[in-house]
């Protein structure tokens, strides 16, 4: 039986032919080498017979054939070049033909050959008929069969010029390199096209059945179809099962082929492509090398498919894209097929992405914050204990005497904070990552922006009185010798605040509490202020020498409106205030969610955040003048 399938093999190209001003190069199309193919019958060498007569050369002939890329027919994007008209030759035993390439399609193609360094081509055929021997391995020789296209190619699938894909002859298996119009490819394309197909009358099934069954092999004599008009199987059932059948062969001899990468198992490929989206997201990538960083998003998902067992160069660019964000077509659906993953590696890729941004911007009175968990939304005791009793001397008889610690309380309570944003499948089949990406930055500085809010609100409201610890007193009162009588930011008002915070009791009110002051908080307005205070300047005199060089840091907070200041301790010893995350949620949060009204994913960001200020001795403010 003739194929009438459109089957590829590898051919060589010919470096010396190359000529960069008409954009020509000579290629070896074909030739008699044997390739061991497999039908349902068992293993046979195919052999092209080579000939002018055994070759139906109307399309090489025309000046019209096209040289594609990797067998991309679907648009004139995928064309690079044309096969030149009268080129085609017979020479020993080869197949040969001269291609021009494209000025802009194939400029990379023709840097890589001024340079030296030649490409693979694969050309596209169909046999019309063949000759088989009577050997143990049968030799099926191809007496006619007529080229279609050649293309330029990233890999052979085998060395020597001798791979090709898939022929359905009586009818044989998928071979690795098939592409799209190899017959499983054809079959997944029929069988999406028809799925809409329900409720037909038996009769109108039975000659739909035999019809599919014949186009890809399975004519009315075949087992498999006779059992499917008997059992009385269903249009769907049997397209399923048909498909099952074709993809089981399929996987028999498949190879990594030119859409494959090498990778090193499951673990690495998540990996690798991970980093890739983070990369594209505008992330910090962690892999020092990365095959995928360089590629596009929907080559990036293209390549995760192929390498988790899927033929996904016979897919669309909208199916790749729809696959990606968690939404496979039909087809890929009834296949079960490990598209899944995939939306997880984007969702972690958005996540580590926010992360990484959020805490670049994180608010600079976090910094002054000692983070906790909360277990559920109710408030939570701060407790903050006094320090450990003073040691007293023994008593006559060597009794020691007891000691109490001493304890202060107040509350926090966390809130949710959330947003959502859509990524739709159009973004993903342009390979717009980027505004996408822009997105996500903004997702992370909300989240931070709104962390600042909440800890400036705490901090300004006890400054202006309206907040209150659970004694009922603001943080900052002249009760507690940590609020200063209105001044300019000067050394002189700066030393007063160090004064008093070092001179402040500790809970016990026996000692002093131990806080050493270390970071000046101002306002814009007062940032160069500040700043020149604690410079380093080499002084002329004692007199001159500025003490709190090198012993304050300055830290500015936009919010902080005029000419009002604060002085804190050390964040790592004394904290001033504390902030919480909901348990299992620490920060903010991304997940995808499915929704009926958005045609890809959505994603929603989350944060469960509380703040409150934990210790006012660590804490000292002037409202300025």
């Amino acid at each position: 039986m003739p194929n009438t399938e459109l089957t590829t093999r590898s051919a060589d190209l010919r470096l010396d032919s190359f000529n960069p001003e008409k954009r020509t190069v000579e290629v070896v199309f074909a030739t008699e080498a044997p390739v061991r193919r497999r039908d349902y019958n068992g293993p046979f060498d195919e052999v092209l017979v080579i000939t002018k007569d055994s070759i139906i050369a109307d399309r090489l002939n025309t000046g019209s054939m096209s040289l594609l890329d990797s067998h991309d027919g679907w648009s004139m994007k995928g064309r690079l070049g044309v096969v030149l008209a009268g080129s085609f030759r017979v020479e020993a035993g080869r197949a040969m033909a001269t291609v021009q390439l494209s000025k802009a399609r194939a400029a990379e193609l023709l840097a890589d050959l001024a340079d030296g360094m030649p490409f693979p081509v694969s050309v596209g055929y169909k046999i019309h008929s063949y000759t088989e021997s009577d050997d143990e391995i049968p030799v099926r020789k191809a007496v006619k069969w007529e080229p279609y296209e050649l293309s330029a190619v990233p890999v052979p699938a085998d060395a020597g010029a001798t791979s090709r894909a898939a022929t359905k002859k009586e009818p044989p298996m998928p071979a690795s390199n098939s592409t799209r119009q190899t017959p499983l490819t054809e079959a997944r394309r029929a069988l999406e096209d028809d799925q809409q197909r329900r409720h037909l009358d038996r009769a109108n099934v039975d000659q739909d059945i035999l019809a599919l069954g014949k186009r890809f092999g399975h004519d009315e004599s075949s087992t498999f179809v006779r059992s499917a008009l008997r059992n009385g199987q269903s249009y769907d059932d049997f397209r399923k099962a048909l498909l099952d059948h074709l993809e089981s062969e399929d996987e028999e001899i498949r190879t990594n082929h030119a859409g494959a990468l090498p990778l090193s198992g499951r673990s690495n490929l998540n990996d690798q492509v991970e980093d890739a989206l983070i990369a594209h997201l505008g992330g910090t990538p962690a892999m020092a090398e990365n095959p995928l960083r360089s590629r596009s998003p929907l080559e990036i998902g293209r390549a995760f498919f192929e390498a988790s067992g899927i033929d996904a160069r016979s897919l669309t660019d909208t199916s790749i894209a729809q696959a990606m964000t968690g939404r496979p077509t039909p087809w890929l659906q009834s296949r079960a097929l490990s598209t899944g993953d995939f939306p997880m590696l984007l969702e972690n890729s958005i996540r580590k992405t926010l992360l990484e941004r959020f805490t670049s911007q994180a608010s600079v009175l976090k910094a002054l914050s000692r983070e906790r968990t909360a277990k559920d939304f109710r408030k939570m005791s701060l407790l903050r204990r006094g320090e450990n009793p003073k040691l007293l001397p023994l008593g006559e008889n060597g009794e020691i005497t007891h000691g109490a610690l001493s304890e202060e309380r107040d509350a926090l309570q966390i809130a949710s904070y959330a947003r959502a944003i859509d990524l739709s499948f159009h973004l993903l089949v342009n390979d717009d990552l980027g505004a996408f990406a822009d997105l996500v930055e903004g997702f992370a500085d909300a989240a931070a922006e709104t962390e600042g809010d909440k800890f400036y609100e705490v901090l300004s409201g006890h400054a202006a009185g309206t907040l209150a610890m659970d004694d009922g007193t603001p943080a900052f009162h002249a009760s507690r010798n940590n609020l200063g009588s209105a001044a300019a930011l000067s050394i002189a008002a700066l030393s007063g605040a160090r004064q008093a915070m070092r001179q402040q009791k500790s809970v016990e009110g026996d000692r002093t509490s131990g806080v050493v002051p270390e970071v000046l908080l101002v306002g814009p307005e007062l940032e160069t202020t500040a700043e020149q205070i604690i410079s380093d300047i080499q002084a002329a005199t004692v007199d001159d020498v500025n003490v709190f060089s090198k012993k304050l840091k300055v830290a500015v907070e936009d919010h902080l409106d005029g000419t009002g200041w604060f002085l804190f301790g050390s964040p790592s010893s004394r904290p001033v205030l504390t902030h919480a995350y909901l348990d299992g949620y620490p920060g903010p949060q991304v997940e995808r969610t499915e929704a009926w009204e958005v045609l890809g994913s959505r994603f929603r960001c989350h944060l469960h955040f509380g703040c409150a200020l934990l210790d006012w001795r660590a804490a000292y403010h002037n409202p300025g003048a």
